[in-house]
């Protein structure tokens, strides 16, 4: 297996107000993008209501991949299953899970992404092999998140029976007229603690059409860092290895919500660059990319 353009690495992880950049060993986290359909219509997203795609989706040739990596000294530290919604093609969910259990691969931190929201995806949410599940939920109510998502949401359909929550995160997005304003992003973090998770993210909408530009909420709106109630617990940024003294390429910062009986852990990432991809993969059934883009193919 040839690799058709180097791999573009992080050299040093991220600096804290306790210390500058350490170099790191080399390392890649890796998203297989398993399908691009979604049972959603979330207006803010590239695959909103897509059907599965009937292409093949080589999921030996994923691990093909993940092996040569390592064989050039390149560790795959996490591998996402990603979407659109995963569940909608959940055997080549199956498969991959198959094969993370393989003694070669089993070290690999293995996340899935999901919206949770069909029994399948639910079904696959029960695999012991996942060491982090993150679930897309953009508002506590679910007549609203219905609206937002453009399908009827069951009643039931966060209960979560049977599933470890203790891996379970909460992604929710902010967005103008939904999760817009402290009083509001607080309704998220009880109705997280409510669930049984302990970790919650805040998103700010990435510019991917008008109704995301029109819907826009800045991180710093909903006010995290003047709750009393909130503890910070960790503040951390990515400088350019070649350009130390230039700004940020992203910033995030971490809080501590609720008791020390229903500890709340929350994530917010306050700036980012989209394009800024070293160490970054992704892999859509038959190319690996470097990003998210559909160019930048590896091979």
């Amino acid at each position: 297996m040839k690799f058709l353009q180097p791999i573009e690495l992080r050299r040093q992880d991220c600096a804290s107000p306790a210390r500058g950049p350490m170099p790191v060993s080399p390392f890649v986290n890796l998203y297989a993008k398993v399908t691009a359909g979604c049972n959603a219509r979330c207006p803010f997203c590239c695959n909103a209501m897509m059907p599965p795609e009937e292409s093949d989706w080589d999921v030996d040739k994923l691990f093909d991949i993940i092996r040569e990596l390592e064989n050039q000294g390149i560790k795959v530290t996490r591998l996402m299953v990603t979407g659109g919604e995963p569940a909608l093609v959940p055997e080549r969910v199956e498969r991959i899970i198959e094969r993370l259990n393989e003694t070669d691969f089993f070290h690999i931190h293995a996340q899935l992404n999901t919206n949770g929201l069909l029994p399948a995806s639910q079904h696959i949410m029960r695999h012991e092999r996942w060491d982090y599940i993150s679930v897309s939920m953009h508002h506590y109510d679910l007549h609203r998140l219905s609206e937002l998502y453009g399908t009827v949401i069951p009643d039931h359909a966060l209960d979560f029976h049977h599933i470890n929550r203790q891996k379970m995160n909460v992604s929710c997005n902010l967005i103008r007229g939904y999760i817009d304003s402290p009083a509001e992003a607080r309704k998220v973090m009880e109705k997280t603690i409510q669930l049984g998770i302990s970790r919650l993210g805040f998103v700010a909408l990435l510019p991917m059409n008008e109704w995301c530009n029109q819907h826009f909420v800045p991180l710093d709106s909903i006010g995290l860092e003047e709750m009393s109630d909130l503890m910070p617990t960790f503040h951390k940024w990515d400088l350019a290895s070649d350009q130390p003294e230039a700004a940020p390429l992203c910033e995030c910062r971490n809080f501590l919500y609720g008791t020390a009986e229903q500890p709340l852990n929350i994530y917010i990432r306050y700036k980012s660059t989209p394009n800024h991809c070293p160490s970054l993969l992704s892999y859509d059934g038959q190319h690996l990319h470097q990003g998210f883009g559909n160019d930048n193919i590896i091979i």
